[in-house]
């Protein structure tokens, strides 16, 4: 039975529409990876199946009192196939588990979980965000999506030239587009009458608006910016309302190519891989992460309004105000917790990130971090809270600066590099095969 937010319904409603539901889980998830993976085992239906397998009977008694009683037996761990079906054929029916006394009777949380419940202290803690209209307690004040363009092959590239020649060659033929359509009688609606050529232009709702009110595109260096595609791989990006398709609010997080910030990225609501963030000082795209990377940055950017005061408790940088986007009740909800100790919003922004890759954090809250943004405990002492703080502002340090980290020292086993043939340095220096160090060792990558 689904686990995720999109199935509570569901499962709410079969548990108040039957008497009693029986449901052997026969796993087998290949979406899987890992130790994870093989834990699921064998899948049931061989090559035809990747998703996780249950066989489910929903028994309605209508002269019944009893309502939703859920008996659940899990087929268990690293079994293959062989051996799931070896159980099925040994059971042969419900009652068979039933004989062996081998359901487990389940009690549905506030979630409407069945199995993984969450945590449920986890609710106690502070919202690390919350878009909503209800006045709960959170940490930042705003965050955003990272960037989605539609149109990774145009916006990105590693190469800056290359970036400029494939914009402006968009550019130009989508203006081409626009004065032919000018010319036209109109008859026909910008859907039917533009060129759909994906080798030099992909069209959005956004851009056929823009054809059709005639307006032009025009390009600038200024829109160049660096963006963090994916974990570890920063590249050169186009940033631009009309080229990319949601921007979000990542002007506010980067009004400038030369803007100096810094965010937390973390994994959208839903992601079945699990808590995953990491720390940048450029634009994320969307899919940095799985489930759309959700952006939590250290300041904000506002564009500065006519009559704004330069004296709030603002400071002000060029044509913009910047602000810090943790909440006062945010901090002061930690400072409270050290009641005798001070220190400052940047402190609890590092605190976060060290407590985000935390392995204790990630595995006790785990299935509440599928269906949630994450929610921020405060540690016992606050000699473990500045050590978490210190250990996320090493971590940040680390992994905005990778490109400058010292390298790891090479040995090469073919003996004296200097008697190397090194006649085609991509195919020498390619790598080939990676792994850990140890098994205990997993910061340690060769």
């Amino acid at each position: 039975m689904g686990r995720g937010n999109a199935a509570d319904g569901l499962r709410k409603q079969l548990h108040d529409e039957f008497s009693k539901i029986y449901i052997f889980h026969l796993r087998g998830d290949q979406r899987t990876s890992g130790e994870l993976s093989r834990k699921e085992g064998g899948k049931i239906f061989g090559s035809g199946s990747r998703t996780p397998i249950a066989i489910t009977f929903l028994v309605k008694k209508l002269d019944s009192t009893e309502k939703g009683q859920i008996y659940f037996y899990d087929i268990g761990d690293y079994l293959d196939r062989k051996h799931k079906l070896a159980i099925i054929q040994r059971f042969k029916s419900i009652n068979g588990i039933k004989e062996e006394n081998n359901f487990q009777l389940l009690e549905p949380d506030a979630n409407n979980d069945w199995v993984n419940q969450g945590e449920r202290s986890f609710g106690k803690f502070i919202q690390i965000g919350d878009k909503s209209k209800a006045v709960n307690p959170k940490v930042f004040t705003n965050y955003s999506l990272g960037v989605a363009t539609g149109r990774d092959v145009w916006c990105y590239n590693f190469s800056v030239n290359n970036l400029q020649a494939r914009i402006k060659a968009f550019i130009k033929f989508y203006n081409t587009e626009v004065k032919r359509f000018g010319a036209s009688s109109k008859k026909v609606s910008p859907e039917s009458f533009v060129i759909r050529d994906l080798t030099r232009i992909s069209w959005n709702r956004n851009a056929l608006q823009d054809l059709k009110k005639g307006k032009e595109y025009e390009f600038s260096k200024a829109n160049i910016y660096k963006a963090l595609y994916r974990p570890f791989s920063k590249t050169n990006f186009y940033f631009s309302k009309q080229l990319n398709a949601m921007t979000y609010q990542n002007f506010k997080l980067f009004p400038n190519p030369n803007t100096i910030n810094r965010i937390i990225s973390v994994t959208g609501i839903g992601s079945k891989d699990g808590l995953s963030t990491i720390m940048s000082d450029v634009i994320a795209d969307l899919n940095l992460l799985k489930g759309g990377a959700q952006c939590f940055p250290l300041r904000i950017f506002e564009k500065q309004e006519a009559g704004d005061s330069l004296f709030a408790n603002q400071s002000e940088s060029e044509d913009f105000i910047v602000s810090d986007v943790i909440t006062d009740d945010g901090l002061q909800l930690f400072l409270d917790a050290y009641s005798d100790k001070t220190f400052k919003k940047e402190d609890l922004f590092y605190y976060i990130y060290g407590l985000l890759h935390s392995p204790d954090y990630r595995e006790r809250f785990q299935n509440n971090l599928s269906k949630e943004l994450p929610r921020i405990p405060a540690v016992n002492s606050f000699e473990d809270f500045m050590a978490f703080s210190k250990a996320g502002r090493k971590l940040g340090d680390l992994h905005v600066n990778y490109e400058t980290v010292e390298p790891f020292p090479v040995t090469f086993k073919e003996g004296d590099l200097r008697l190397a043939d090194i006649s085609d340095p991509k195919s020498f220096y390619r790598v080939k095969k990676m792994k850990f160090a140890s098994k205990q060792d997993k910061a340690t990558v060769f």
